[in-house]
């Protein structure tokens, strides 16, 4: 999805990612041997989820480092052509308004959603069980996530953050509130609402308006079915 680039800027900047790969995970790869292992070579860090910001100009990137295990959020700026370290954590997410950008990290316990602007980070959610998948609405000031009931996964709705989520029939929809943090269920389905387990995302979506969420809905294992709800 190119978000109506121009074909130059797309090239460009898709270019320039095998130098962004270079620049991340030269500091991690130390004074390597000449000739790596086999080993070596699939333990090395890998640049994933490359994100392009909506006006072009910098992209957000994950480096996996397999040794640590790892993950860390890169911004790459095209006007400099230089990469600075974000945080650690994975599956970025730019915000279609503003600088604002997202990003997982279990950095204080539990898997949350975390806030990037102007060089500063915060956390987001909250949430017993942490989050599983999440969405950015089309505004920037709220975001839709995937999660765990938190009475489920051991704490009562509005708690703390407890453990990983752990995929289980019964993740529901949440809508978080950018600024406040504040948080509401959307959702209570008789089933699970189907999520990507690797973070790539595109389990569910925004309309343009943000007025409703479509999303894949399994009522059993073995079943799936499109639904929508109103925010």
């Amino acid at each position: 999805m190119t978000m109506g680039f121009p074909a130059s800027t797309v090239l460009s900047l898709a270019a320039t990612m095998l130098a962004i790969s270079a620049a991340s995970v030269r500091p991690l790869l130390g004074q390597a041997d000449a000739c790596p292992t086999e080993e070596a070579r699939l333990m090395a860090p890998t640049v994933v989820e490359a994100r392009i910001h909506p006006a072009g100009g910098s992209v957000l990137y994950t480096v996996i480092d397999l040794a640590g295990p790892s993950s860390t959020v890169y911004r790459w700026d095209r006007e400099s052509r230089s990469a600075e370290e974000v945080a650690a954590g994975g599956s970025p997410r730019w915000s279609l308004v503003g600088e604002r950008a997202a990003y997982v990290s279990s950095a204080e316990g539990g898997r949350q959603i975390w806030l990037s602007e102007r060089g500063a980070t915060r956390r987001l959610s909250d949430h017993a069980g942490g989050v599983i998948e999440y969405a950015w609405a089309p505004d920037g000031r709220r975001l839709a996530y995937a999660a765990v009931p938190q009475a489920a996964a051991g704490g009562a709705e509005g708690g703390s953050a407890a453990a990983e989520p752990a995929p289980a029939d019964g993740v529901e929809l949440y809508v978080i509130d950018a600024q406040t943090g504040v948080s509401r269920r959307l959702t209570r389905l008789a089933g699970s609402v189907h999520v990507d387990l690797f973070g790539a995302g595109g389990s569910f979506a925004w309309s343009p308006d943000g007025a409703r969420i479509a999303l894949a809905l399994q009522p059993d294992r073995s079943v799936e079915a499109a639904y929508r709800a109103d925010v």
